[in-house]
């Protein structure tokens, strides 16, 4: 999403790149992984499943992530050239997909919860400049006690 913002909005002769990570005791780090599932109650899910089908297709898979700006799902789509382009960084960000995996903090307890009731609405808020960024962050601290106190209720701790 930065390099995308960097793409569309930064003044033209503003220099920009993709550093590759950081040496370290690991080059492991973590991925937030996106599905598509078809619902077991569906009355159409032979055509469901058809569509995830063409969804997920090499060609609209890349598709997908070059519109997301996210590396894509499918390694067929690493040697297309639009994910060899330097001037998006995505042959370093697909170089790096052999660090990813998937991210501790998804298995925190009330993560889900959290990402969908507490984040992803208050950052919107704040990219749509409703919010303030001290704004955003107290909402974001308030907001996720509550969500993280009935986990911690139910004894759920990570």
């Amino acid at each position: 999403m930065a390099r995308q913002q960097l793409v569309e909005n930064a003044p033209k002769e503003f220099r920009w790149g993709v550093m590759p990570p950081l040496k370290a005791q690991t080059q492991i780090y973590g991925a937030s992984t996106q599905t598509l599932s078809v619902p077991k109650k569906s009355k159409q899910a032979k055509e469901a499943m058809q569509f995830i089908e063409f969804m997920l297709s090499s060609k609209n898979t890349a598709r997908l992530a070059m519109n997301d700006w996210m590396i894509p799902a499918r390694k067929s789509c690493f040697a297309m050239p639009e994910f060899q382009d330097t001037l998006g960084g995505w042959e370093i960000t697909c170089s790096a997909v052999s660090t990813l995996s998937a991210g501790s903090w998804t298995g925190a307890p009330g993560y889900v919860e959290w990402k969908s009731r507490v984040a992803n609405p208050v950052l919107q808020e704040l990219f749509a400049g409703r919010l303030s960024v001290d704004e955003a962050a107290q909402r974001i601290e308030h907001e996720s006690n509550i969500v993280l106190s009935r986990y911690k209720k139910r004894g759920e701790v990570w």
